[in-house]
């Protein structure tokens, strides 16, 4: 004989709401929200404006760079000699804290040029779905990332262990 409850519902109580309720009324059984958490969409007017909504007509403007970026790209080729990777970021991090505002107001008359040139490419993205570089060039295309196949990421990883690299666990 099966158990009540056990065919895809949960017993609740009628007046609390608790899975186990001894001083309540009896028991009522409410069927369990199904696991698909996709959007339900009614119409279909809505699923067109759902699709508009995703549609991206080329590639946005790049974000605005940072005073302390501007100051880490003119640094870094000097200290690339020296330091390698997590040792030159933190040797550029505390050669910034170092700084004065008056050393770092250069960065920071570039930091806001920057932040202008975005915000301008991003009102002429949203007006007319394009937007123009600084010499003037329409953007229409993203530049292809290069992908790595899985073969060839194993095949450097286990360069790397053989080399004497660190294991990912």
């Amino acid at each position: 004989m099966p158990k009540k409850g056990n065919s895809g519902s949960a017993m609740k109580c009628a007046t609390c709401g608790s899975a186990k309720c001894p001083g309540c009324e009896p028991m009522k059984e409410e069927p369990k929200k199904p696991m698909n958490k996709k959007k339900v969409v009614d119409s279909e007017s809505e699923q067109e404006e759902e699709k508009e909504e995703k549609k991206v007509e080329g590639p946005k403007p790049k974000k605005a760079r940072s005073a302390y970026i501007f100051f880490c790209n003119e640094k870094r080729p000097d200290l690339d000699e020296e330091f390698k990777g997590k040792e030159a970021m933190k040797k550029l991090g505390a050669m910034w804290k170092a700084c004065s505002e008056a050393e770092k107001q250069p960065y920071a008359d570039l930091a806001e040029k920057d932040k202008e040139r975005y915000e301008r490419q991003t009102k002429e993205f949203e007006e007319t779905g394009e937007f123009h570089d600084e010499d003037g060039n329409v953007v229409t295309e993203d530049k292809p990332k290069k992908k790595r196949s899985m073969s060839a990421k194993k095949e450097t990883m286990g360069a790397k262990r053989k080399a004497g690299g660190k294991k990912k666990c």
